[in-house]
């Protein structure tokens, strides 16, 4: 009998396995031979049998040795207890993407997925370090890594696996830190617009009016060679970089550095901001330094800017109030009439009044629809005005606010989201209006004939007495699921889950909600909530972002751009007019992604 311990070889000489076999003769004994081992190899030399267990083994093995007198050989077996001893894990590399100046959250699952542990032990991150070209910490569930400001390329770094038992292994995790990725991307019913780290811009799609900022009325992605770097620069003017974009039905704003703010496209009703109803960069001549900022008055610069559908603007100004110009048909401006403003000379700047939200109050987010507005508010309230057919300004009735004298202000209410609930952001788009609140449940009012409301339902909600508040359910986004973002195209709406997983619901005639077909979803409770499938983003993929029109676009975790839905104009940026996301096979791995450069 011998012991040994897990992968650890054991020699026994050969004179201590003789030492209790007998001969009745006296004569003298050899052990000749070595054999049939179990749960390893045995070896016979100089003297010498060396019994090496098989890797990471425990427990009992066997072999047999054969001893003789010189004329009558008799085999012998021998028992090796094996000890177990505790293996290390085993670290896998792995590797991530992430843009410039973002940030890369990794959850430990992932780095974790490849790591091995012999004995089945349960595996953790132990800690993380050795960054090169950004920082690293372990925070949570997740791992965050923090390139270098103004750093793009291989980046690294390293964490530690440990079992239950406190053995450890290294891994490391390459990181490819990209400048060729937008920070954000815009879209609009008919054109989309992505602002790139260091500030320029690019946009495609449909540009009657100038609305690409090309110079030029030709649609741009919507033939081969129009796409990547044949695409041309947004000019906006020397030195000029743009931090965040909005899109009109046929304009685009880009909010600049110091806050200025610079518009081009069409033009009817004062959109763009200028004191005139000529369209901006449809024609040479009309961008770079030749475009005016938008005058927003004496000492005043913008935080945040909001374009929807019926071609008019609106800015959070650095003082947090509100202004807005363009069409003001219904009362969208929120300046109790129904006179567009910034179509003509004279009612820009100082002469814009702000809009009233009611005494001390003042804005910390914006949105619009296609004719209404809504305002989160200082403290965390909501209000809205503008047009109200469908009860999309969630009060209750149908009826227009801020179109005439003494609707705004204290006067407009705010809208009712239920006890004990604030709104951690607002979304508008169509007809229908949509809050995130602060416990990530989402709650939708307004227009909903195909679903949009995601409340299993045609009905509108907001429309009459009784319908907001605890009387307006949450949307089902599935077991467990809550929302980080979320977006309202024409008639549908898109919601970035906690788990970086988009799903879509309502109308999808042109497969913009990337589900393979042309079904609308939310028509009935059986298709919300886990029955409403994610969209299929490619393998491995998750989103960071995304952007609705009558298309949609998804900024993934590796910083690629991927849009489906819509394309008569181009403006999913593949090179051609052919709708993706109607079709299976149109969408994850093979929907290409938008190329940029």
């Amino acid at each position: 009998m011998a012991t040994t311990d897990e992968d650890t070889a054991v020699v026994i000489p050969a004179t201590t396995l003789l030492a209790n076999d007998t001969d009745a003769d006296g004569d003298s004994l050899t052990a000749t031979a070595v054999a049939k081992a179990t749960h390893g190899t045995v070896t016979l030399a100089g003297g010498n049998v060396t019994f090496t267990p098989e890797a990471n083994f425990s427990g009992t093995a066997t072999f047999e040795y054969t001893v003789s007198d010189g004329t009558s050989p008799r085999a012998a077996t021998v028992t090796v207890t094996i000890h177990s001893v505790n293996d290390a894990p085993v670290a896998g590399d792995d590797s991530a993407v992430t843009r410039m100046d973002g940030e890369l959250f990794i959850p430990v699952a992932t780095l974790l997925a490849n790591d091995s542990d012999v004995e089945g032990d349960l595996l953790a991150v132990s800690q993380v370090a050795n960054a090169r070209d950004g920082t690293v910490e372990l925070v949570g569930d997740k791992v965050r890594f923090t390139p270098t400001p103004g750093f793009a390329g291989a980046a690294r770094f390293e964490y530690q696996v440990s079992d239950i038992h406190g053995a450890a292994a290294t891994g490391s995790v390459a990181v490819r830190v990209r400048d060729d990725v937008p920070n954000a991307v815009v879209a609009g019913p008919t054109h989309t617009c992505a602002a790139f780290q260091d500030g320029r811009v690019k946009c495609w799609g449909f540009n009657e009016y100038g609305q690409l900022g090309l110079g030029d009325g030709d649609s741009r992605g919507d033939g081969p060679d129009e796409m990547g770097g044949l695409l041309p620069f947004v000019r906006l003017g020397t030195g000029r970089k743009v931090t965040s974009l909005v899109l009109g039905a046929y304009h685009s704003c880009g909010l600049l550095e110091r806050g200025a703010v610079k518009c081009w496209g069409a033009n009817s009703s004062g959109s763009l901001g200028l004191g005139d109803t000529a369209r901006r960069g449809n024609g040479p001549g009309e961008m770079d330094d030749a475009l005016s900022p938008v005058d927003l008055g004496t000492g005043r610069t913008a935080r945040a800017l909001t374009a929807n559908g019926s071609g008019y603007t609106c800015a959070l100004l650095d003082d947090a109030s509100v202004k807005c110009w363009g069409d003001n048909s219904h009362g969208q401006l929120g300046l109790g009439d129904t006179r567009s403003r910034g179509d003509g000379p004279g009612e820009m700047g100082d002469a814009l009044p702000p809009v009233d939200l009611g005494r001390g109050r003042t804005a910390k987010a914006l949105t619009s629809g296609y004719s209404h507005t809504c305002a989160l508010l200082d403290d965390d309230s909501v209000k809205c005005w503008g047009y109200n057919e469908f009860g999309q300004l969630g009060l209750g009735d149908t009826r227009i606010r801020g179109d005439g004298p003494g609707e705004m202000g204290d006067a407009l209410p705010t809208v009712k989201l239920g006890a004990g609930r604030t709104a951690r952001a607002i979304v508008a788009g169509g007809y229908s209006t949509c809050a995130l609140l602060d416990d990530g449940s989402i709650q939708c009012w307004g227009y909903n004939e195909y679903g949009q409301l995601g409340l299993g339902d045609t009905a509108h909600r907001g429309d009459g007495p009784g319908e907001m508040e605890a009387a307006l359910p949450r949307v089902n986004l599935g077991t467990g699921r809550t929302a980080k973002a979320l977006s309202l195209g024409e008639f549908y709406t898109c919601a970035l889950l906690d788990d970086a997983t988009v799903k879509c619901w309502g109308r999808n005639f042109h497969g913009q909600l990337g589900l393979g077909d042309a079904e609308d979803r939310g028509l009935s409770p059986s298709q919300m909530g886990d029955a409403l499938p994610p969209v299929n983003l490619g393998t491995g993929r998750t989103a960071t972002a995304l952007t609705t029109g009558v298309h949609t676009c998804v900024t993934l975790d590796d910083g690629d751009v991927k849009c489906w839905g819509r394309n008569t104009y181009g403006q999913l940026g593949l090179g051609d007019t052919k709708e993706r996301g109607d079709g299976r096979s149109a969408m994850g791995d093979g929907l290409p992604a938008v190329d940029f450069f």
